[in-house]
């Protein structure tokens, strides 16, 4: 499982991904609500990063439940056992790390497969949805969530535009989709089986003051952005000076889908 941007071991992509999963949580319960999931399900974290949806999920299917934690970065996933080591809302296991396309180990099959914005760093999204679906047992439940790459801001700055057409180049240099997350209930519909595919989709608005979470993924990114020659250190100072000198941000808002499909039964 690919991912392009620094791995969740590194401090301050904690940091961003703990504030990312705080604010999307009202989504993310809603979505795990209609999807059907309930207390006593076995779950599949993919793409566990620092275990805060993984914490979500616990709650939800509690003592009696379970949920497996995987990630393709060994180091986040060691950061992610000792995150989950005194928690006791329900039963936390874990994985060697492995990436679904390449060295795939995960022999089991779940009641509920689940992933969060994992997706968009996959050149082949579709091939990824199909090996996650593989791992959900006849009538168990593959749920996605994906937001937008992109931010929106009130009011409008030019400084934060510049930032979204940075990230999508980036995308675009990768091979990524850019529009990844209103594509899922397409990738959803060409899995095997055809299942039924359900789909919430929303926007994410929340105050300026997370602007933080805009600089530190473009931070998180930098290094990609200079090995493409997208962006200079430079630039990136530069971009930073002017974030600073620019009028305060009221809200930022992304936009976010969350599609699930139940597997039939054989």
């Amino acid at each position: 499982m690919s991912y392009t941007l620094t791995g969740g071991h590194i401090s301050f992509e904690q940091n961003r991904l703990k504030a990312f999963s705080d604010f999307s949580k009202p989504f993310v319960d809603n979505v795990l609500s209609h999807s059907g999931l309930r207390a006593g399900k076995h779950c599949l974290d993919v793409g566990c990063g620092t275990g805060d949806s993984s914490i979500i999920l616990g709650h939800v299917v509690g003592k009696s439940g379970s949920v497996t934690c995987v990630d393709s970065d060994w180091s986040t996933l060691e950061f992610t056992m000792k995150h989950l080591s005194k928690r006791t809302e329900t039963t936390y296991q874990f994985l060697h790390a492995c990436d679904l396309l390449q060295t795939d180990d995960i022999v089991n099959q779940y009641d509920y497969v689940f992933c969060r914005n994992v997706v968009m760093h996959q050149s082949e999204p579709l091939l990824f949805l199909q090996k996650m679906y593989e791992k959900v047992k006849p009538g168990g439940t593959l749920c996605v969530i994906e937001c937008s790459i992109s931010t929106t801001s009130i009011p409008y700055s030019e400084v934060i535009q510049r930032y979204n057409n940075v990230l999508e180049r980036l995308w675009q240099t990768e091979g990524l989709d850019t529009k990844l997350w209103e594509k899922l209930p397409f990738y959803f519909s060409q899995l095997d089986s055809g299942p039924k595919i359900n789909v919430i989709s929303s926007s994410l608005s929340y105050p300026g003051h997370h602007l933080e979470g805009i600089i530190s993924m473009y931070s998180s990114v930098l290094p990609k952005l200079m090995e493409h020659g997208i962006s200079t250190k430079q630039e990136y100072n530069q971009w930073m000076q002017d974030i600073g000198n620019s009028s305060r941000t009221k809200e930022l808002t992304v936009l976010v889908s969350g599609v699930w499909a139940t597997k039939l039964t054989q």
